[in-house]
Formats: structure tokens, sequence, C-alpha cells
């Protein structure tokens, strides 16, 4: 995962500042690109891939 961006929608996390405010905004970021367009990509597939990308959903 990407230390700049969410791994599905790209948002941009905050960088480091003061009174540790960004921790709190990037979980919170993390957390929304999880529930929001939510896709899987294999439903079928008979085992987890050895390298699955960022943000990939398998059932």
């Amino acid at each position: 995962m990407s230390d700049d961006q969410s791994a599905r929608l790209g948002l941009s996390y905050l960088a480091a500042g003061q009174m540790q405010k960004h921790v709190t905004l990037n979980e919170a970021l993390t957390r929304l690109d999880a529930v929001v367009q939510t896709a899987v990509v294999s439903r079928t597939a008979p085992a987890q891939p050895a390298a699955p990308v960022d943000g990939a959903l398998y059932i």
C-alpha cells in the first residue's frame, strides 16, 4: 500500500504534522476507502493469490 494514497480510491493522506492529527484523519480515510465502492475481484478463485493488488477483494 502506498504511504501517500489509499489503495482503491486514491485518497490523499495528510502528511505528518503537529499533535499527530494526521494519524486520526489517515485512519478514517483508510476505513472510508475500504467501505466505499466495494467490489470483489473474484468469488470463484480456489485459493488466495500469491501477490494480490492493494485493495483487491476476494471471497
